[in-house]
């Protein structure tokens, strides 16, 4: 009965789980015994950035559920934690922005396929 931190942001599902890509047959015996899968460049792709995103929602949700129960001896050390995300959010963005959004949008030679995200960064 206790939301934890599945909300309020919901985690995304990533590709690989939703198409089932899973190409381990042709990879190493250990692979296969490790069950990992291996997609397609772009399924493995998306779903990393689902995973990334996820830990950020992960993040956020833990600090929006913990912030009302902090007492006095334990704020330094939760801003810390809120700090830390921060950058990681921060910097994650921005590497999406300086790297990402360019270099996605120069190989398909389409300046409006990332037009959403940077607004979504930009608030």
């Amino acid at each position: 009965t206790k939301p934890w931190a599945d909300t309020p942001l919901a985690l995304i599902p990533t590709p690989i789980f939703l198409t089932n890509k899973d190409e381990s047959s042709q990879t190493s015996p250990f692979l296969r015994y490790l069950q990992i899968k291996i997609a397609d460049l772009f399924t493995a792709g998306a779903s990393h950035m689902c995973m990334v995103h996820n830990s950020i929602f992960r993040g956020y949700n833990s600090i929006y559920h913990q912030a009302p129960h902090i007492v006095e001896a334990d704020k330094a050390d939760f801003i810390g934690y809120c700090l830390t995300w921060h950058k990681f959010l921060k910097s994650h963005a921005d590497n999406e922005d300086v790297s990402l959004f360019p270099r996605t949008e120069e190989l398909l030679d389409d300046k409006t396929i990332f037009l959403e995200s940077h607004t979504e960064h930009g608030t």
